[in-house]
């Protein structure tokens, strides 16, 4: 598992990017331009207590999350504005966002405000009570999702997609090895040994992954899960071993998870499935 990006507080005036790099097609994914108001002052965000409406920052712009049975998203102006009933618990100037995710039952949201979206590049991404996408709104603009499929499925039986393949599985265990490393910092003796010892062994299985030899994503994909799973297998052992022993986390569950790391782990791959 890639670790889950850390929050951080929004950076004042910050504006999602109209365009990004594509791998595939090496070119750029471009969205309708942002367009250039007035910009209302910095601390001109309305959030509630409580977790109805929650504003998240990251290095590609930020996300509005939403959730609570009764609760209306809407456009105001240049905002956007969340409602329970006749109440407003939430404003937010659209040149914040990147995204809203919608992350539970019961909550609704107009036209106007899916239009607004569509214009600014802005997508609407809905979700299960349990964190599962369901649901991705986003503007038929974006025209170089056609060109991403069949760049895609031209890659599938080539060199390209086998490099890929590889990169993705190496990411994903340097993520986990820089991870363990972080948290040796803070321990010593046996559990410092432990965890920089399973760092350095996900370390080898990422040289061995760049390493496997084959010609398109078929050809590679049985030994790259071979070292995914080995590295994960090493990974969550750590993780349960620096967890408290109440928690009830005894391995990694994908599915009907009952332990609360678990639960919230699923949740979080949820949201971040609907940006993959």
């Amino acid at each position: 598992m890639s670790a889950l990006p850390l929050f951080s507080p929004i950076a004042a005036g910050r504006k999602p990017p109209a365009a990004q790099f594509n791998w595939i097609t090496g070119g750029l994914d471009t969205a309708p331009e942002q367009l250039d108001l007035a910009l209302p002052p910095i601390d001109d965000v309305v959030l509630p207590e409580d977790d109805r409406a929650v504003l998240l920052a990251t290095e590609n712009g930020s996300q509005l999350f939403v959730s609570g049975f009764g609760l209306f998203i809407g456009k105001k102006s240049e905002r956007v504005v969340v409602k329970q009933g006749k109440s407003v618990c939430a404003q937010v100037p659209l040149f914040r966002l990147q995204e809203i995710i919608v992350g539970s039952r019961g909550v609704s949201f107009s036209s106007d405000l899916i239009e607004e979206l569509c214009e600014r590049g802005i997508r609407l991404s809905c979700l299960t009570s349990s964190g599962r996408p369901f649901a991705l709104v986003t503007s038929p603009m974006l025209t170089a999702t056609v060109e991403t499929r069949r760049a895609q499925f031209a890659a599938y039986q080539t060199e390209r997609g086998a490099d890929l393949c590889r990169w993705i599985v190496a990411g994903k265990l340097h993520n986990q090895e820089k991870l363990l490393r972080y948290f040796s910092k803070s321990r010593e003796g046996d559990a410092k040994k432990s965890l920089e010892s399973a760092a350095a062994a996900l370390r080898r299985l990422r040289k061995s992954a760049l390493a496997v030899e084959g010609s398109s994503a078929d050809v590679v994909r049985g030994e790259l899960m071979g070292l995914e799973g080995t590295g994960g297998r090493l990974y969550w052992k750590q993780i349960d071993n620096m967890l408290p022993g109440d928690l009830g986390f005894e391995g990694r569950s994908h599915q009907g998870a009952i332990d609360v790391v678990n639960a919230a782990l699923n949740y979080g791959y949820g949201i971040l499935t609907a940006h993959v």
